[in-house]
């Protein structure tokens, strides 16, 4: 597979959004989600389908929680961050159940081939926490800035994620496609506004450890 480039280490949350895109332009040729293909002709398709989108919901939060384990390790220098990284797979895999198989395919395999790409160069992520460690270690403590684990520096950029496991999880009970489209619509406004948010948040901190 190779390593990441420069541009693959710069911007990963804007080549796994263009991903997403991508998969998601599969229904342009193809209308029948994945579970509904392999469901459809079952005596309880009903059952089956909030059973499979409920599982859905569950790898994507598995894929919240690998993700802040990554977060975490890349904050703690004496852990190893290497299974924390792969919880954007589990995460591809919940979401791409609403798409088309070969949406489905082209996420999960797109993800996979991505993250492992980042892995053989080192987690891009983990960088700017990272930094601001060693700044510290370097620095007198401060007062007036928290200490401990910035939980903020993990929520912010999750909470995108966190709203597709709520809009996943309703969508496993209703099985309203209407509200799905409504809700994860919400879902990628949420996801654009927490990337900027976070950005700035690493540039501020970066900024002030100057």
């Amino acid at each position: 597979m190779g390593r990441a480039s420069g541009f693959e280490l710069r911007h990963p949350w804007l080549l796994h959004n263009g991903l997403l895109l991508a998969s998601v332009l599969t229904y342009e040729i193809d209308r029948e989600d994945a579970v509904w293909r392999f469901i459809k002709a079952a005596p309880h398709a009903r059952l089956l389908e909030h059973l499979s989108f409920g599982s859905a919901a569950v790898l994507i939060a598995l894929g919240i929680w690998f993700s802040s384990l990554a977060a975490h390790c890349a904050f703690d220098s004496r852990s190893n961050g290497t299974t924390g990284k792969w919880g954007g797979v589990f995460y591809a895999a919940g979401l791409g159940t609403l798409l088309p198989l070969s949406g489905f395919l082209l996420l999960v395999f797109g993800e996979f081939v991505r993250i492992a790409r980042l892995a053989s160069a080192g987690s891009p992520r983990g960088a700017p926490a990272r930094k601001l460690v060693d700044g510290r270690k370097s620095m007198p403590p401060d007062p007036s800035r928290p200490s401990g684990f910035p939980w903020k520096s993990v929520l912010v950029p999750q909470a995108g994620a966190c709203c597709a496991f709520l809009s996943m999880a309703v969508f496993s009970i209703t099985l309203v496609d209407r509200q799905a489209e409504y809700l994860f619509a919400a879902t990628a406004l949420v996801s654009v506004v927490s990337h900027f948010l976070a950005s700035r948040q690493d540039q501020w901190s970066v900024a002030s450890d100057e």
